[in-house]
C-alpha cells in the first residue's frame, strides 16, 4: 500500500489564493493524503475557508493558532502529523497534478530520504504553461546532496522546504526556528545531512506564486540581521561536525559573502557594505575569486565586471 503523506499547508491572510492551493492538493493523483491546514491567526477569512474544506474531505485537519508566524505554523502541523512521509505547501503557491505521485515515485525508485523536484515561478491566476516533459534524475548519496547546496543545485536545495517530499524520521528532534526569518535555510542543511541519498528531479511540478508583497521583497526583510545569524548558525553546525565538514564551513562563508553582494544590489546600503568587508577580511583566506576582492573595494566596478563577462 502507498505510504501516508502529510502534507502540511501553514496559513495566513491568503483567502484570494487559498481555494486554489488547497484543491491542487485534493486533485492529486496521489491520494493517500493527510492534508493538515494550520490557520496561523489569520485576520482574513482564511481560518473559514479552511474549515468550509474540512467538512467535504475527511483527509483534511485544520489547527487554529495564534499568530506565530511560518516556522510555528509548520511545526504545529509536524506536531500532529501521522504520515510516513511529509510534504509542505505554501498556501499562496499551488502543484501540479501529479506532482506528490512522482516525488513518491522517484524517492521510491531510487530509496531516497528526500525527492526534489523543480519549480515554475509565476504572476497572476495561474501558471500559463504547465505542460513538463520527463528529464533527467541525478541521485546524489552521502554528502554529494550537501555539495550540491553550495553548487549549480543551490537554490532548489538549500532555500526552500516546498519542493520536496520527506521521510518524517528526518524531522525526529528537528524543528524550524520560531522568530527567525530564513527558516527554510536553517533547517535544510540538517536535513540534507540526515539523508544518505536525495534524488532531484528537473521537472517543474510547484508553482511558487510572485508575490509583490512577499517578505523576501521587503527591506526589512533585506537588511533583518537574521540573514547572518542563519550563515554563522550553519558554520557552526559544520565546525561541530568536525575536519570532515570542514569543505562545507569555507563554502558556507563563500555563501556568506555571495548572499551579501545580492542584497547590496538591491539595497546599496552602506552599513551592509561595511559588514560585507568585515566579513571578507575574515573569510578571504578560505574565499577564492578576485571578484570578491573587487567587491570589497568597489561595488561599482563588480557590478560593471559582471555585466562586461556576463556572469
Amino acid at each position: 500500500m502507498d505510504k501516508l503523506i502529510s502534507v502540511i499547508v501553514p496559513v495566513y491572510k491568503v483567502e484570494k489564493y487559498l481555494k486554489r492551493c488547497i484543491e491542487s492538493i485534493q486533485k492529486q493523483t496521489y491520494q493517500n493524503l493527510e492534508i493538515i491546514l494550520v490557520d496561523d491567526g489569520s485576520p482574513d477569512r482564511s481560518g473559514e475557508i479552511c474549515d468550509e474544506y474540512a467538512k467535504t474531505d475527511a483527509r483534511i485537519k485544520v489547527v487554529h493558532k495564534p499568530n506565530g508566524g511560518l516556522s510555528d505554523a509548520r511545526n504545529a502541523g509536524l506536531s500532529i502529523c501521522t504520515g510516513e512521509l511529509i510534504g509542505f505547501v505554501d498556501s499562496d503557491d499551488y502543484i501540479a497534478p501529479n506532482f506528490f505521485e512522482k516525488l513518491y515515485q522517484y524517492k521510491m525508485e531510487h530509496h531516497a530520504e528526500i525527492s526534489v523536484c523543480n519549480y515554475i515561478r509565476f504572476q497572476g491566476e495561474t501558471v500559463s504553461d504547465t505542460k513538463t516533459e520527463p528529464k533527467s534524475l541525478k541521485v546524489w548519496k552521502g554528502k554529494e546532496a550537501l555539495e550540491n547546496i553550495y553548487g549549480s543545485y543551490g537554490h532548489l536545495l538549500s532555500a526552500c522546504v516546498w519542493n520536496k517530499l520527506y521521510d518524517a524520521d528526518l524531522f525526529e528532534n528537528l524543528r524550524f526556528p520560531v522568530g527567525m526569518k530564513n527558516e527554510d535555510e536553517y533547517i535544510l542543511p540538517r536535513l540534507i545531512d540526515k539523508a544518505e541519498t536525495m534524488v532531484y528531479a528537473e521537472e517543474g511540478l510547484y508553482y511558487y506564486y510572485i508575490n509583490e508583497g512577499s517578505i523576501t521583497e521587503d527591506s526589512g526583510y533585506l537588511m533583518s540581521d537574521d540573514v547572518y545569524k542563519i550563515f554563522e548558525d550553519r558554520m557552526a553546525y559544520f565546525e561541530d561536525k568536525g575536519e570532515e565538514y570542514a569543505r562545507f564551513v569555507r563554502l558556507t562563508k563563500k555563501g556568506y559573502l555571495d548572499r551579501i553582494i545580492a542584497r547590496y544590489k538591491k539595497l546599496s546600503n552602506r552599513e551592509m557594505l561595511a559588514h560585507y568587508r568585515r566579513k571578507y577580511k575574515e573569510y578571504q583566506k578560505d574565499v577564492s575569486g578576485i571578484g570578491y576582492r573587487i567587491f570589497s573595494i568597489s561595488p561599482k566596478a563588480y557590478y560593471w565586471l559582471v555585466k562586461l563577462t556576463g556572469r
